[in-house]
């Protein structure tokens, strides 16, 4: 997995070309995907690529690539859509890197990290439409999975 395939495969995921997003506009659904775009290759990719070689695509320097992470980490703990976004890319990710094999024990533990972090988040979704369900009286019904249907 490539920064240019993350990259690539966010810019899908948004609608964006990959034109616009090293263009120099500063227009927010850019912008936002450029923060994704290093926020994903700093986590995946930091023991290969340094902060500048993350923003340089996007003619951005280190101090940028981590003005991204945090922004990405701040908008995730108000906006849950965005934080589905982001924890879609990341599972999304996560899959690639583990198609490929893994590189270190360091990257093993992080990985575990991230899972343990994914289902956290995951769980905190769950109770919120658990909530919402019983305060609306709708019924959650699960999610029926191809096995089930056998």
């Amino acid at each position: 997995m490539t920064y240019k395939e993350i990259c690539l495969s966010i810019c899908e995921g948004e609608g964006i070309a990959y034109d616009d997003l090293v263009s120099r506009s500063r227009k927010r659904e850019l912008v936002q995907t450029r923060q994704l775009c290093m926020y994903f290759g700093h986590m995946f990719l930091k023991h290969s690529m340094t902060l500048a070689a993350i923003g340089a695509p996007f003619g951005r320097d280190h101090a940028t690539v981590l003005h991204a992470k945090k922004t990405v980490q701040n908008i995730m703990t108000f906006d849950k859509v965005f934080r589905a976004r982001v924890l879609h890319y990341e599972m999304k990710f996560e899959k690639l890197k583990t198609e490929t094999g893994i590189v270190s024990i360091k990257e093993e533990l992080e990985r575990n990290e991230i899972a343990h972090r994914l289902i956290m988040q995951l769980s905190e979704m769950r109770i919120i439409a658990e909530a919402y369900c019983l305060l609306s009286g709708h019924k959650l019904t699960p999610i029926k999975d191809d096995k089930d249907q056998n």
